[in-house]
């Protein structure tokens, strides 16, 4: 999913549970902030892979492997994973949540509730394509599939 559709859910998201739960304007800016910076995995992804600095390449990059990788019929796209993305899995948020608890870090808290409502965002948008949602749902499913599968960005410019 485009950035600008995790800022507007992200916002309307946050801005839901800031008026519900009646948040301060810090837990409300922490959820919609982690809502988008989550996809930081995916800057430092293209850092490690491609050893380039560049964020607009880098978004680039990201558009057209996504764009290309969605015009693959679906069966073909069952044989390929890309872009490892660690911050996008359930995994890392019950991580962040545990960790907040044992050392009273309430901040892991609403950081937690961002990262979520990005990746259920994610997840819907692989459902909608016909894909299997646990990509961005769990690390060690993308995990699994890395070592089962073809690495499709091989294959992207």
């Amino acid at each position: 999913m485009l950035p600008k559709w995790h800022v507007l859910f992200g916002f309307i998201f946050s801005f839901v549970i800031f008026i519900y739960f009646d948040l301060t304007l810090a837990s409300f800016s922490i959820i919609f902030l982690s809502s988008v910076l989550i996809d930081v995995d995916h800057y430092l992804y293209y850092v490690y892979r491609k050893k380039d600095l560049s964020l607009s390449k880098s978004f680039d990059w990201f558009v057209r492997l996504d764009e290309q990788f969605s015009l693959m019929p679906r069966e073909k796209r069952k044989k390929f994973w890309y872009a490892f993305c660690f911050f996008h899995s359930l995994e890392v948020i019950l991580l962040f949540v545990f960790i907040g608890a044992f050392l009273k870090i309430y901040f892991l808290f609403f950081v937690s509730i961002g990262f979520l409502s990005h990746i259920l965002l994610d997840a819907a948008q692989m459902i909608h394509r016909g894909d299997n949602p646990f990509i961005v749902l769990s690390v060690s499913y993308k995990l699994f599939e890395m070592k089962t599968k073809k690495n499709f960005e091989r294959n992207v410019k």
